[in-house]
């Protein structure tokens, strides 16, 4: 019963046509996007000035540059099981209030210590919601259009950290540090309430969701999709240890390889 509704699914996603909706959720990925490359540059750009605020030399800050890697190493590993549990628009929802948030307190960050706590917390939500965007885009584009509708929404990143550093750049000749935060906070709590209005829950999860909303209801029925009659579980949950999975089934050398990538790309950045 179960894989009868998950093929109904799949077989209404796969002949869906890239309309309206299916452009809103990969714009609105992509806005996020843009608000998590731009958080991750902030440290950066605001390194050379708070060297002088408080009287530290440039290698201190790699207390902070650490704790915000850890904070996106556990993002990383928590946010695919959170996304399938609880849906990929709350998981987004918390990931953009996250780092929304703790770029925002950065601005009033007293010391080190407490700047690093921060960008824990801001590498936290920065890879929710890398990963929520992915998985969200995916779900609303057919696999033949997948990667590349997943890569344009990816393109809001680096579009992200460029545009940012420029006005970043002007900001700092009137103003000082704490701006560069303050704008890294404002802009994706702002969104914050864009996506709870204009963004929808995946429509694979809300296939296999049981009590759901009017609004919601109208959403499968406009994708074609009837809902599932099965015990309420997410579609992709997995079944066992998700990281004892990417070394099993014959995925273990595309995930070594692709942990090397990802290993070097952090280096370099």
């Amino acid at each position: 019963m179960a894989e009868a509704g998950l093929s109904t699914t799949e077989s209404a996603l796969e002949n869906q046509k890239i309309g309206g909706l299916q452009i809103r959720v990969a714009a609105l990925c992509a806005l996020i996007q843009m608000c998590d490359g731009y958080d991750v540059g902030s440290i950066g750009w605001a390194v050379p000035s708070l060297t002088h605020a408080w009287d530290l030399p440039p290698s201190a800050f790699s207390l902070a540059f650490l704790w915000s890697n850890l904070g996106v190493l556990v993002g990383a590993l928590a946010s695919g099981p959170i996304g399938d549990r609880f849906g990929r628009k709350p998981l987004l929802l918390a990931s953009v209030a996250i780092f929304g948030l703790a770029s925002l307190a950065s601005a009033f960050a007293g010391s080190l210590g407490v700047l690093s706590a921060l960008r824990f917390f801001t590498g936290l939500g920065i890879a929710g919601a890398f990963t929520g965007t992915t998985a969200l885009t995916g779900d609303y584009t057919p696999q033949r259009l997948r990667a590349t509708m997943i890569m344009v929404t990816f393109t809001g990143a680096p579009v992200g950290g460029f545009v940012g550093s420029l006005i970043v750049a002007e900001l700092l000749r009137h103003y000082t540090w704490p701006v560069i935060f303050v704008l890294g906070g404002a802009f994706p709590l702002v969104l914050l309430l864009v996506i709870v209005v204009w963004l929808p829950e995946s429509p694979r999860f809300l296939a296999h969701t049981p009590n759901l909303s009017a609004r919601q209801q109208a959403l499968l029925a406009r994708l074609g999709i009837a809902q599932a009659r099965v015990e309420s579980h997410p579609v992709d949950i997995a079944t066992e240890n998700p990281v004892k999975m990417l070394f099993g089934q014959g995925y273990a050398l595309q995930t070594v390889l692709l942990w090397i990538i990802f290993f070097c790309s952090l280096i370099n950045l």
